[in-house]
């Protein structure tokens, strides 16, 4: 009797091989033929706290420290306080906000209060969410890596490689503006941004992976 041809099941960011698809596969687990090449990427679930248990946890915090919804909106930079009954409503998860950053120092939530919110144990670093990128001047706080919409791209920005190497591409605060640009030698390091050399930069981190929406 022929054998099914061996496969590959894709389950969050891990391969299982298996030599043919059960009869009825778990719907979480998608069987690739390894003759068939495709870029797939499927988000394992997160054991963190859902979009509205997490606006209502931070509520509760914002309220045991005793700041009004217009005392957080002020020390983040949110436009309103609108935005931020959103994400108290659970309209928006917190952690997909380009002001979680912010939104942690105003809480002052502990490393372990955001891992608990962002799903993920205490102390161990996560790559970012390629599926919410933040609008790119939300690199001027970055930290870590994190990933930024920038056009149609989306950049994952390593915050911690901030010295230039010749040929690598940055982003930069450039005034009050983030830049995206390459580095070159003239002179001196400095950005190539627009086809115009910039030297009087911050550097805010290297990009390390370019993608694109469609």
């Amino acid at each position: 009797m022929d054998q099914d041809p061996p496969a590959t099941a894709w389950l969050g960011a891990v391969a299982f091989a298996a030599t043919a698809p059960p009869d009825q596969p778990d719907e979480d687990v998608i069987w690739i033929p390894d003759h068939v090449t495709v870029e797939l990427a499927v988000p394992s679930p997160r054991p963190g706290l859902d979009a509205v248990k997490a606006g209502m946890w931070l509520r509760l915090r914002r309220k045991a420290l005793g700041l009004s919804a217009q005392d957080v909106v002020d020390a983040t930079g949110m436009p309103r306080v609108q935005y931020l009954s959103h994400l108290e409503r659970g309209v928006v998860h917190p952690a997909h906000s380009q002001y979680w950053p912010a939104l942690q120092r105003a809480l002052e939530l502990t490393a372990s209060d955001a891992a608990m919110i962002e799903g993920r144990k205490a102390g161990v670093t996560t790559g970012p969410d390629v599926r919410y990128p933040l609008p790119i001047r939300a690199a001027a706080e970055g930290t870590g890596a994190r990933a930024y919409l920038v056009e149609r791209d989306v950049l994952v920005v390593d915050h911690e490689q901030r010295e230039l190497e010749v040929g690598r591409e940055y982003l930069a605060l450039a005034g009050d503006r983030v830049v995206r640009g390459r580095a070159v030698d003239v002179g001196g390091r400095q950005l190539l941004v627009n086809d115009r050399t910039v030297a009087d930069i911050q550097v805010l981190g290297r990009v390390v992976h370019v993608g694109h929406t469609i």
